[in-house]
């Protein structure tokens, strides 16, 4: 019985452990939570085709995504403004140092190991006529 009992619990965690999914990370706009005290905030919102854009906390970021074990970001460009607080320099430490990445709930998280090295907070964006309906409630 005991046996019968660890084997669904393995199961179950097995489960529970799906692969990442690209489909996942498109159509939301993913805010940096691991500096989230400093302003701006680095953000990435992905597109199905791998079309990635967003900002690295300093620099604007366009460009393609490969997905797959990890988020490969060399296909991207960036503008190249001089940043003295270093974000961006963080943000893509994480992404050369990471070597696979999930989804947990709302959280995409960059992992070394099981170490997470870097989040994001995942919201979909707010189409015009909800942000100037927001606008007219404040």
């Amino acid at each position: 019985m005991r046996l019968r009992y660890l084997l669904l619990l393995t199961l179950a965690a097995c489960v529970s452990q799906r692969p990442a999914d690209p489909a996942d990370l498109q159509g939301i706009i993913w805010t940096s939570t691991t500096a989230a005290d400093e302003k701006p905030a680095a953000t990435l919102q992905f597109e199905s085709g791998g079309a990635v854009q967003g900002s690295d906390g300093c620099n604007r970021l366009f460009g393609t995504a490969l997905i797959g074990e990890r988020i490969d970001l060399s296909k991207v460009a960036t503008t190249r403004m001089a940043c003295i607080h270093g974000r961006d320099s963080a943000f893509w430490a994480a992404f050369n140092l990471h070597d696979r990445w999930r989804v947990r709930g709302d959280e995409l998280q960059l992992l070394k190991g099981k170490k997470i090295i870097w989040t994001f907070d995942g919201q979909a964006p707010q189409n015009d006529t909800e942000s100037s309906e927001a606008e007219e409630r404040e």
